[in-house]
């Protein structure tokens, strides 16, 4: 999968090294900025109810464009994603048939998805199937061809949020 984990000695105040790729089940506060160079998602969270905090860091996918997710929700109920920064994948946020999720305080940038338009992805947000989602005080800009918020079933306010729905 072509993985590259952050180094960190300790991770501080009781926050996770976590690599590229790895599925979180429980309640995760990063340590440290992740760099992913594989064709994978970056984040997959597996379990409900699990918050994910990143405070000043970053989830990024350097290399060629991909249809992949930086953080990528199926079927959760009940996560919060706060406080980072998602750039370089087919689309920064995806939640696929779950509800009750919120994004907050999350800059979603340059998630293109595959230049030629064949892919799945090219938002910053994509929520397929789902209901009571929200995305909140986030900057959601300069993504691929749906380039904002996609999904029809979901609260957005705050920040700078383009909404385009398909």
């Amino acid at each position: 999968m072509g993985l590259l984990s952050p180094t960190l000695a300790q991770p501080p105040w009781g926050a996770s090294t976590v690599a590229c790729g790895q599925v979180i089940t429980r309640d995760t506060t990063l340590a440290a900025d992740v760099a992913c160079t594989g064709p994978g998602d970056g984040r997959i969270i597996g379990a409900d109810a699990s918050p994910l905090i990143w405070p000043a860091h970053q989830v990024v996918r350097t290399g060629d464009p991909a249809d992949n997710v930086g953080i990528h929700l199926i079927r959760r109920t009940g996560v919060k994603v706060k406080h980072g920064t998602v750039s370089g994948f087919g689309t920064g946020l995806a939640i696929q048939a779950g509800s009750a999720n919120t994004g907050d305080g999350m800059n979603l940038h340059d998630n293109v998805g595959l230049l030629d338009g064949s892919g799945n992805y090219g938002d910053g947000v994509g929520i397929f199937n789902s209901s009571r989602n929200m995305v909140a005080n986030s900057t959601v800009a300069h993504n691929g061809s749906f380039e904002g918020v996609g999904s029809s079933a979901t609260v957005c306010s705050g920040g700078t949020l383009p909404r385009l729905d398909h």
